[in-house]
């Protein structure tokens, strides 16, 4: 091949690198270093173009030898990072997560863990903390645009040469970016891992490699490399979480790192490409594939194993491990396995070796998938904890459906004998409204009420709120509470419960968790204090809205919340050995200080308007100076702030609950009672939403 080494782009690769590892160790400065793998797909796509450009030209073009190339740059060291990460996982993980890990394994192990990830849209599915092969989907990505690429390149060069295949090339980045831009708008998550709309980034790489740009001169090329890389660097430091990504955002990191490929041809001392070509950017550029790998499963450990947050000097001891390790990597494992002879024997054996290899992983994952993760024994104690974590906060007593809106869990239930009757009491909130149902609708089905549940897993139950939280999915939120207004002034319910995770926006409030209320000064833009300003406002607004609709309301304050998942904590303690006597409960002054504050708001609230009422869900789990989590019976949590059904089933038995929920049925105006009865379910019209993401 006669493509010349160059230690800038290796440089490049330490930029790229260096900027997806520092994002994920939680460094703020790097907000936006998600896009060192925008960087990665077009150096890729530049690389691998040039070299099979080169040898269809000459006539020594081969599939096999492609493929070869791939497995020895790609596979051994993936290999490895797999089986390392199940080995340590069988040390760290409970037997939940276990099975997830397993989960991920074969799509990891076949290229397809993107679509395998963009798949787990439940809220309910595991943080992206506790995903140890998550990074894997940019990956996928890269190796499925290789199984289409090469035969489309070699089409496109055989029938009109370099000009088509530029002509051609052009025309597929084109539409994947306006695919990229809309689904942006419409599937966020599609957008994000689905090579539909990651195709354009690499295919600029290879229009770089394929179209016949004019030689510039090197101080122009120097120009054009120090635009480049601030094009690149701007958006690591100004980009974050809230970022909508990719669609047209991804242009300046994918346009900058163009810019310096193309420069580098001709501008080898220039400022940019000097700077790449420094001996320590090129190292870490040459291990940048097994860093890649690397980082991410030690960091995922470290969260899982600590149940909280890493700080900086953890996260930075991890970050430096996994680049020792990425140095061993690459010398006893990359390079010996890259510079192997290309024989047909000795090629027939790498592919047969892989083949085994992806063969043991499959058979593996399902194993460990037969033995629900337990790769150790449980107790009878520890069995009905994992049994709790297992069974979560769906909902058994009703399916949940999109009768209401994508993304969204909806359902009704209505007792014997009441069909076409409609529903009596709308649930409206997140994914605590979700958990609660359960009890709740039992609840009501026992008194011949019908009820209705309508949560969006995230989305606080408030009115003229916008919540960072959800990025470039605020407007989901939005659109979901606007069309549960509808909902309620069309249905005309009698009772309106709001259930939320309130201590979310207030006592957790921070810049990317909060909400913002555009005709409040103090919450126009999101931050802590503003969020805990815009709570009581947007609270008292939300009723006083309901009530003027005729419905009375009921605001559920939050059950206690548990920094460690109780009935995790008991497992992990049975599971590996240790002490569980403080897993199950936490002090009164802790349940406060979590709860405390949105409790007196809504208590607040409901004082003051009539026809509202308040239940404080801390009282149900709290005697004396101690908060429960379970009693020998039944675990109450499936998490460290959800109720299981469990817990959920507390709130049917209360005798505090079933008072205030009495009480605000009677007071409802005989006219609303009499509209609600002929208000049926199928006359709602579904409201059409945007699809889900987390």
């Amino acid at each position: 091949m006669s493509l010349a080494y160059r230690p800038d782009i290796d440089g490049l690769r330490a930029v790229a690198v260096g900027s997806v590892v520092l994002f994920h160790g939680g460094f703020s400065l790097f907000g936006g270093g998600f896009v060192g793998v925008d960087v990665f797909f077009v150096i890729s796509g530049f690389l691998i173009t040039s070299i099979i450009a080169d040898d269809l030209e000459r006539g020594r073009f081969s599939l096999v030898d492609f493929y070869d190339r791939r497995i020895r740059r790609i596979l051994p060291a993936l290999f490895l990072v797999l089986f390392t990460t199940v080995a340590i996982g069988a040390f760290i993980l409970l037997p939940t997560q276990m099975e997830n890990l397993a989960g991920s394994l074969i799509p990891a192990t076949l290229f397809y863990a993107n679509i395998h990830f963009m798949g787990l849209e439940s809220y309910f599915a595991p943080a992206a903390e506790e995903l140890p092969l998550l990074h894997l989907w940019s990956l996928a990505v890269e190796e499925q645009f290789y199984i289409v690429f090469p035969l489309l390149l070699f089409v496109l060069m055989r029938v009109g040469g370099r000009r088509l295949a530029v002509i051609g090339l052009f025309a597929v980045a084109l539409v994947s970016l306006v695919i990229a831009q809309v689904e942006l708008q419409e599937a966020p998550r599609r957008a994000f891992f689905l090579l539909s709309s990651r195709a354009w980034e690499l295919l600029v790489g290879a229009l770089i490699a394929l179209a016949p740009l004019p030689k510039v001169p090197p101080k122009v090329a120097a120009g054009l490399g120090a635009l480049g890389l601030g094009a690149l660097l701007i958006p690591v430091f100004l980009y974050n979480r809230n970022t909508s990504f990719p669609g047209v955002a991804a242009l300046p990191p994918v346009l900058g790192a163009a810019l310096l490929i193309y420069s580098g041809r001709h501008a080898a001392r220039g400022p940019a490409a000097r700077l790449l070509a420094l001996p320590g950017l090129v190292y870490v550029g040459r291990i940048s594939y097994s860093l890649y790998l690397w980082h991410w499963p030690l960091l995922a450990f470290a969260f899982i194993y600590r149940g909280r947050a890493l700080t900086p000097l953890l996260a930075a001891g991890i970050i430096l491990l996994a680049v020792a390790l990425s140095a061993l990597s690459l010398r006893y494992v990359e390079a010996p396995l890259r510079r192997a002879a290309a024989g047909g024997g000795r090629r027939a054996v790498r592919f047969a070796a892989a083949a085994a290899v992806m063969l043991v992983a499959v058979f593996g994952a399902r194993g460990i998938d037969a033995r629900d993760g337990r790769i150790w024994p449980l107790s009878a104690r520890g069995l009905k904890a994992e049994a709790a974590m297992r069974e979560g906060h769906g909902l058994a007593i009703c399916k949940t459906g999109t009768d209401f809106m994508r993304g969204t869990a909806s359902c009704t239930v209505t007792p014997p004998g009441a069909q076409g009757k409609g529903y009596d009491v709308l649930v409206w909130g997140d994914s605590h409204a979700h958990a609660s149902f359960q009890g709740l609708a039992e609840l009501f089905a026992e008194q011949g009420i019908g009820s209705r549940l309508l949560t969006l897993s995230g989305c606080p139950p408030l009115a003229g709120v916008v919540t960072p939280r959800f990025g470039d999915e605020a407007a989901e939120c939005t659109a979901f509470n606007t069309a549960v207004m509808e909902e309620i002034a069309k249905a005309r319910p009698k009772l309106v419960v709001l259930v939320g995770r309130w201590a979310l926006w207030t006592t957790h409030a921070r810049q990317n968790v909060a909400l913002t209320m555009p005709d409040l000064p103090a919450a126009r833009a999101p931050s802590a204090e503003g969020s805990r300003a815009a709570f009581p406002v947007a609270l008292r607004r939300t009723v006083d809205e309901i009530r003027t609709m005729g419905a009375n309301v009921l605001v559920m304050g939050q059950a206690p919340e548990y920094l460690h998942p109780p009935a995790a904590c008991v497992v992990r303690a049975d599971y590996f050995g240790g002490d569980a006597s403080g897993c199950m409960t936490q002090s009164l002054a802790e349940m406060e200080r979590v709860v405390g504050p949105t409790n007196a708001v809504i208590e607040q609230v409901a004082r003051a308007v009539p026809g509202t009422g308040a239940v404080l869900l801390s009282n149900l789990f709290c005697d004396g100076n101690v908060c429960h989590a379970g009693d020998d019976a039944a675990f109450f949590y499936s998490d460290g702030n959800h109720l299981s059904p469990a817990g959920a089933r507390r709130l049917r038995d209360d005798p505090s609950v079933r008072s205030a929920i009495a009480s605000l049925l009677s007071a409802a105006p005989e006219h609303v009672q009499a509209r609600a009865a002929e208000s049926a379910v199928d006359k709602v019209e579904p409201t059409r939403g945007i699809s889900p993401g987390n």
